[in-house]
């Protein structure tokens, strides 16, 4: 079978990357409007054929038993998916991807207030073929982003589990410009002469750590666009984690200017 190709991911990754160094470490007065959501969708048929769009793709009939697909939601939640089967057949498979990289900012308290925050998630990788899934933050308080990746391969040359369901902890400033998550998730069949099937998901939830002592005088905000609400059907601790993030963040949203996105969405 043939591995998902990773190289989209990183191309994307570095330019996205790139677009946000000018940022890294800068603080602005709160209010400031931040950049917009970079997203990208991609599906290729290895027997010749592509697809591409900001938010969706899809590819069928290349051959007749193959499907690939790509999707993502930046609201009310964020959701990225990519799906791949076919019924088998040397180079007759193909690839979806698909990713996304928006932009984030704490409010509240002095400028340059070192905030702890929590990243609710849902990662998943599953299948015969080739399937992957990252969840990347990057903040200007943090030397090193914080990451969490997971992987299916059925020759196993994944070094990370299938699967993720908890919390990623990360710190940021408030003020701060040019912190954001990034996201991809990927799936791949092909160069088997069996059926393969593979899918990839994530979901992010990010809000202030609710153990955090004044944690009730900071919000989020984040992108025009991009929603913040919880996965429709989380772990029950994970449920009871986002709950009370975002109780805190509606107590504090009355806090913030009018007209951007606050913690808990549109």
């Amino acid at each position: 079978m043939r591995v998902p190709n990773l190289l989209p991911r990183i191309l994307c990754r570095t330019t996205l990357t790139f677009a946000a160094l000018s940022g890294i470490g800068a603080t602005a007065a709160h209010g400031t409007t931040l950049p917009v959501p970079i997203t990208a969708a991609t599906c290729v048929a290895y027997a010749g054929g592509s697809a591409s769009d900001p938010t969706s793709c899809a590819l069928s009939g290349l051959p007749a038993s193959l499907n690939v697909n790509a999707s993502l939601t930046l609201s009310p939640a964020v959701m990225l998916s990519a799906h791949a089967d076919y019924a088998g057949g040397i180079n007759l498979g193909g690839q979806a991807s698909t990713s996304a990289q928006y932009y984030f900012q704490v409010e509240g308290g002095v400028d340059g207030d070192v905030v702890p925050l929590l990243i609710q998630t849902s990662l998943s990788s599953s299948g015969s073929g080739g399937a992957g899934a990252s969840l990347r933050v990057h903040t200007s308080a943090e030397l090193v982003d914080q990451e969490v990746d997971v992987c299916t391969n059925p020759n196993g040359f994944c070094a990370v589990p299938s699967t993720f369901s908890g919390s990623l902890e990360t710190h940021a400033s408030s003020g701060a410009v040019g912190d954001y998550i990034n996201i991809f998730a990927s799936a791949g069949v092909g160069d088997s002469l069996t059926p393969e099937t593979a899918a990839a998901s994530v979901d992010p939830f990010i809000f202030i750590d609710p153990s955090f002592a004044n944690a009730s005088g900071y919000s989020i905000v984040l992108s025009d666009g991009v929603g913040n609400a919880v996965s429709p059907v989380p772990e029950p601790a994970a449920a009871l984690m986002t709950i009370t993030g975002i109780l805190l963040v509606v107590t504090t949203r009355r806090r913030r200017p009018m007209g951007r996105q606050a913690c808990r969405g549109i």
